[in-house]
């Protein structure tokens, strides 16, 4: 019986397997994909991030690009800058590469993959994890539930969610270098805002908001948005477009209670935060390190389960905030917002959201 089954083999279960591997636990992933997703997801990682994942062998600092600062504009004036020291844009699909070969390394076959868990069973001294494919699961003392959004194990573990303040609809895409240095760009018009952020080998990512989902969203619908708001030039060699519609919902708790407290949520299935920025992802990396320091030291799961949701509830309010921000708004309210984003910028609330935007505070 192992220690630990996760079930979810993304960037944050596979995180938590590494760190409690190394750790000396016994743990096993169980993923329902064959392969790792390469379309574009979240490249945003935060100092806190940064450190977890330097922990388990990951150089995030050797492979990504350093943000310097990020600027803010409206209407073609720059209303100010924050200082974002520590952060780095890096492919998520590549950061969840390092990851699994951390894994193999520590735990040769650590990871299943093409496995779905549609139960769970008691078994003597934990649960056995039933799949889809009919074949005998693995069994652990403690669950995890790592496996998103539509989270089965939140599910089965009797676990609500609740819908939090916070919609909004995006288009993006990733493309070639386009001379603006590595600064990220959030300009807020009148129309609604538009960001940027520096990629790793010269390249970029915009990010428009949008009035409504597109499914079918174009490289170059983007590029006009970007050129209508802004002014600016975005270089239109991307192959695709992608859309997301950013939602927020927040688990009742991330530790189950009585009969299902050897179970607990990670990531996207304890939170689902906006994923602007990587907020999302980072926080879920946040839950990790927290969750393998417990299990390996003499914390207790009530206290995480505080800690954990007093976090989640602080991200989800500050990305609310963030969307909130960047609606499109008329011309007096456009004009208000400019002002409070210049005294945002400036001393003495200026280190205090940068601390925020880099989620320091976390």
């Amino acid at each position: 019986m192992h220690d630990v089954a996760v079930v979810g083999g993304g960037p944050v279960g596979v995180l938590l397997a590494v760190l409690l591997a190394q750790r000396g636990v016994d743990a096993v992933v169980i993923e329902e994909r064959d392969c790792i997703a390469e379309r574009p997801r979240a490249v945003g990682i935060h100092p806190p991030a940064v450190e977890a994942l330097a922990e388990a062998g990951v150089d995030v600092a050797a492979h990504g690009r350093a943000l310097h600062d990020g600027a803010a504009f409206a209407d073609g004036r720059e209303l100010g800058r924050l200082r974002l020291d520590g952060v780095y844009t890096l492919a998520q699909q590549q950061v969840e590469r390092m990851l699994r070969a951390q894994l193999a390394t520590l735990r040769p076959g650590g990871l299943v993959l093409g496995e779905r868990v549609h139960g769970l069973r008691r078994v003597p001294g934990g649960r056995e994890l039933l799949l889809e494919s009919g074949r005998r699961g693995p069994t652990a003392r403690l669950i995890v539930g790592a496996d998103g959004i539509g989270s089965s194990i939140r599910e089965l573990a009797g676990i609500g969610s609740v819908a939090r303040r916070g919609t909004a609809h995006y288009i993006m895409a990733d493309v070639a270098g386009d001379g603006l240095g590595d600064s990220a760009l959030l300009s807020f018009e009148r129309a609604g805002v538009v960001e940027s952020f520096p990629l790793p080998g010269a390249g970029r990512r915009w990010v428009a908001l949008v009035p409504r989902p597109r499914p079918a969203a174009s490289v170059a619908e983007l590029a006009a948005i970007v050129a209508a708001r802004t002014g600016l030039h975005m270089p239109t060699d991307a192959t695709t477009a992608s859309s997301f519609t950013a939602r927020q919902h927040l688990s009742r708790r991330v530790v189950g209670e009585g009969a299902n407290a050897d179970i607990v949520l990670l990531g996207d299935a304890a939170h689902e935060i906006s994923p602007i920025g990587g907020q999302g992802l980072n926080l879920g990396w946040l839950d990790a390190r927290a969750l393998a320091e417990v299990l390996t030291g003499d914390r207790d799961l009530g206290r995480y389960n505080a800690e954990r949701m007093r976090a989640a509830s602080r991200a989800s309010a500050q990305a609310a905030f963030n969307m909130g921000m960047g609606r499109p708004l008329p011309g007096p309210a456009h004009a208000a917002r400019s002002l409070t984003i210049r005294a945002l910028a400036r001393p003495p609330f200026a280190p205090r959201l940068a601390d925020a935007f880099t989620m320091r505070t976390l």
